[in-house]
């Protein structure tokens, strides 16, 4: 039997497929297939997507049940692990130093710049074409697939995933019942405030969330509306995002 696969840019790939193979000899067949003299491609981890649902790599193609020809696999690349670094302390063998207590500096987020969160009011030269590349991927409505794509400040990996899980956020706006969060320009011009409704509640876990995960304020933000600003699913999506 084959297998049509497609990547987030579009491109499709119709590959044979042993009924016995598992998902991970599928990849490594893919990356034979895409990675022709790319030692970038090489050395990405992907995984593979069918009907919004990760697959596991044990699992075997007659497992999947994938029998409409028409059918495919969406290809995702996966960002690799952040090395864990580790604070050692010294010993000493000094009766004094060892009586002081250790200090432990904690890296501090400033608050994001302006051009960090502002959701852009002109859409981009490409917007039409991820458009359609997003309408390809799955059945999915041209309205949901421009909201998607605007809501992931036009990052067609993001996207995808809105699409794939059927849960789209809303796009920021201004409120006047709740703590707006403020950001500046850092330059020495009139000041520039854009604001978004966030409760008190809502501000500390986004400032927690970034704290905790080291991720930016847009993907801490756009993770929380999708959970519902649920800390426990939104630190388990922030945390998948990096398997």
């Amino acid at each position: 039997m084959s297998l049509t696969f497609r990547t987030m840019a579009g491109e499709e790939y119709e590959i044979p497929a042993n009924p016995a193979a598992t998902v991970a000899d599928l990849i490594l067949t893919l990356k034979e297939t895409m990675c022709v003299n790319d030692e970038q491609c090489n050395s990405t981890n992907f995984v593979l997507l069918h009907e919004g649902q990760r697959l596991n790599p044990d699992d075997t193609v007659e497992s999947l049940g994938i029998s409409d020809p028409n059918d495919f696999i969406i290809i995702k690349p996966v960002r690799a692990k952040k090395a864990q670094i580790r604070e050692t302390t010294p010993e000493s063998s000094s009766p004094s130093q060892q009586e002081q207590p250790v200090q432990t500096r904690r890296k501090r987020y400033g608050l994001p710049r302006r051009d960090e969160i502002k959701i852009p009011d002109r859409d981009p030269p490409d917007f039409e074409e991820k458009v359609q590349i997003l309408l390809g991927i799955g059945n999915f409505n041209r309205e949901d697939a421009e909201k998607a794509l605007r809501v992931a400040f036009f990052n067609l990996d993001r996207a995808s995933l809105f699409l794939i899980s059927g849960n789209i956020p809303n796009a920021p706006r201004a409120g006047i019942n709740s703590r707006p969060w403020r950001t500046r320009n850092d330059q020495n011009k009139p000041e520039i405030v854009q604001t978004f409704e966030l409760s008190e509640e809502q501000m500390d876990l986004i400032k927690d969330l970034i704290n905790e995960t080291g991720k930016d304020f847009s993907i801490v933000y756009q993770t929380a509306i999708a959970c519902d600003f649920k800390r426990d699913e939104t630190l388990q999506c922030l945390c998948t995002m990096d398997d």
